[in-house]
């Protein structure tokens, strides 16, 4: 295959099997580029062909065909088929061994006599998918990736349904991209009628062609493999650094098992980190944004300080050829390296859900307020601290340092509206002097209670409001960009004053956005024209009326979305009102808060300034904050009632 010829799939597939190799990535593809290729595919001329890109190729030498990792192989080779690993072209040609699985899939679902451009469902599978030894039970897939890799075992049984009695059910950020690829072909494949996805396979088997060219020197496939254009979703930094790091394995003078329990190494470590970020479906975790709070945390400033950020200092400066060649990275730096990572993107995980982590209540509680109001530049720091859990971190220290740092967010960021990478610089360098030992929790702690001190201004917080007031959308309250943190806050602070044990809310539901529906309620409404509202405001000015709608008193968080339209109910409708079906709702069975406002018998001025006062002594308690009442009252903008 070596004279680059342009080939079919068809040709392509001719009596050779595919296997993606360990230091490559998974299955990157998502929802646009899918779209892409199915809409090249259906523009495409029934009558054209269609050159569909380089495929990057590396013949598997005999010696390398042994173990475990090919049991089920061999027959097919000694058949005379040749086995080679996809440098570049992975993610296209997974995509088109998809495809053609859910056709075979539709010619199943239908009958299994249609034909498709004189081919049967059988020669089809066995020509794309999958070959059975005459007269026994070993299989062969023709496309797929080695053992090791959590996608291996996936790929056949969820994606090909062939039963795998050894499947762990390992599912990472890449086999949810398979399953993904999958359901979008089988949905698009069911819309067409067999003309059509006869006219579809004959595209993708005929009239796509590839750009084969082979790589014969093995430690040249690592180099090409990061200087190759990835076509259809660029590389990240994490995926580029596994790739470094197998390469550098192959170049050290260690003993040969030895280099091959660091690559294997390397690859445990990924198969953990991959896992790990797509161990949550629904909140799936950034590889980058892991790497980089690793890195902050584990290397030392000069790196940070260098431009080009991660990915500049990790492939240009801590893993390179030359380090390893001149004795400076040797393989226990290596391994050491890779353990840490391993151990590391468990902890991080736990982090950003630690509802599934083994903390403590309270040390839950407090992770749970930081991916509320955010804490994305402390993270390192965060993740330092709790790496160091149970050596020189205790429990109890973590639990009073959340506590602190959720107060500097706050206090720094919500209410004195300080830019974000205040103090970045120095929370990244306490980071990496935590995780060395080099700095004790409780020293952390007095700076971060500092810096809060330094940094705090109450009053930059009134100009805030006040120009939310004065200029823009002149919504007030309502335009604080922390109003819906301080709301929840305020819900469960009220949860806890009625010595109520079951949240009448969850932070997913009331954060959630719905066009025509809302979470947040203007109590006394933005257009107020029902009769009632008009008697008990209409003797203020609109300026005036305007303060009262967006002042903090008057905004409730609601325990489930209201339509909008539903806003202008009089005040009496408001805490109950019956439905058509006879049942009722309202603010008497909603929220905390919603519960305590429905005890009102009616909604004036003056209500909401008395509310508004609560909710500023609230603020004051909860976040320790020192203001006299004439400060408190001065912060409703109310000195009119």
């Amino acid at each position: 295959m070596s004279d680059n010829q342009l080939r079919n799939l068809d040709k392509l597939f001719e009596r050779k099997i595919f296997r993606v190799p360990d230091y490559q990535r998974g299955y990157a593809w998502g929802l646009r580029q899918l779209e892409d290729f199915w809409e090249d595919l259906m523009n495409l001329d029934g009558h054209r062909t269609h050159y569909t890109g380089v495929l990057t190729l590396e013949k598997i030498n005999k010696d390398k065909i042994t173990g475990d990792a090919w049991e089920d192989d061999v027959w097919i080779i000694q058949k005379g088929f040749t086995p080679y690993y996809i440098v570049d072209g992975q993610q296209r040609l997974t995509t088109l061994v998809i495809l053609i699985q859910a056709i075979t899939e539709y010619m199943s679902d239908l009958d299994n006599d249609i034909v498709l451009n004189f081919s049967t469902h059988e020669e089809i599978v066995s020509h794309y998918i999958l070959s059975t030894q005459p007269g026994g039970i070993c299989k062969t897939y023709i496309f797929g990736y080695e053992r090791d890799n959590p996608s291996y075992e996936y790929l056949k049984d969820k994606i090909l349904g062939q039963y795998s009695s050894s499947n762990h059910n390992i599912e990472t950020l890449y086999t949810h991209n398979l399953q993904f690829a999958k359901d979008y072909f089988v949905h698009k494949i069911r819309e067409l009628a067999v003309d059509e996805v006869e006219s579809i396979f004959r595209k993708v088997t005929l009239q796509l062609l590839f750009n084969c060219y082979e790589i014969e020197n093995e430690l040249d496939v690592f180099i090409a493999f990061e200087t190759i254009n990835n076509r259809g979703k660029a590389l990240s930094t994490l995926e580029l650094l596994k790739n470094r790091l197998i390469y550098l394995s192959t170049l050290l003078n260690d003993d040969e098992k030895e280099k091959m329990a660091l690559r294997k190494m390397i690859n445990d470590c990924w198969k953990t980190i991959y896992e790990y970020l797509g161990k949550n479906k629904e909140k799936q975790l950034n590889d980058d944004d892991f790497l980089r709070d690793h890195w902050i945390m584990y290397f030392d400033d000069a790196a940070r300080k260098e431009a080009g950020g991660v990915a500049h200092s990790l492939l240009n400066r801590e893993f390179t050829a030359r380090k390893v060649q001149n004795g400076e990275v040797k393989i226990e730096y290596l391994s050491a390296y890779v353990r840490n990572l391993q151990e590391s993107v468990k902890v991080w995980y736990c982090l950003f859900n630690p509802e599934q982590s083994p903390f403590s209540q309270s040390i839950k509680d407090g992770l749970d307020r930081l991916n509320r109001i955010g804490y994305k530049t402390f993270t390192p720091l965060v993740l330092a601290a709790f790496v160091k859990r149970g050596n020189s971190c205790s429990d109890e220290e973590i639990c009073k340092f959340l506590g602190i740092l959720e107060k500097f967010i706050f206090k720094v960021f919500s209410l004195s509206q300080r830019r974000a990478d205040t103090g970045s610089a120095a929370f990244q360098r306490m980071a990496r002097q935590l995780y060395y030992d080099k700095l004790a929790i409780s020293s952390v702690n007095a700076q971060i209670n500092e810096w809060t001190t330094d940094y705090f201004s109450i009053e930059r917080f009134r100009e805030y409001i006040r120009d939310k007031f004065s200029f823009e959308n002149q919504d007030g309250y309502y335009g604080w960009n922390s109003l819906r943190y301080f709301l929840y806050e305020y819900e469960i602070y009220n949860m806890q004053q009625m010595n109520a044990k079951i949240p009448k809310m969850t932070w997913e539901e009331f954060n959630e956005y719905r066009k025509g529906f809302e979470t947040i309620e203007h109590i006394y409404p933005n257009r107020a024209t029902n009769a009632e509202w008009r008697k008990n405001f209409d003797k203020y000015s609109p300026k005036k009326q305007n303060y009262l709608k967006n002042s903090i008193g008057n905004l409730l968080a609601l325990s489930r979305q209201k339509n909008a339209a539903l806003q202008n109910d009089a005040f009496k409708d408001k805490v109950k009102k019956k439905r058509k079906d006879g049942t009722e709702w309202g603010y008497f069975n909603g929220s905390y808060s919603e519960m305590i406002v429905a005890q009102e018998l009616d909604w004036k001025a003056q209500q909401i300034y008395d509310r508004g006062l609560n909710m500023i002594n609230f603020l004051c308690k909860r976040w320790s904050i020192k203001m006299d009442d004439i400060d408190k009252e001065e912060l409703l903008f109310l000195d009119f009632i």
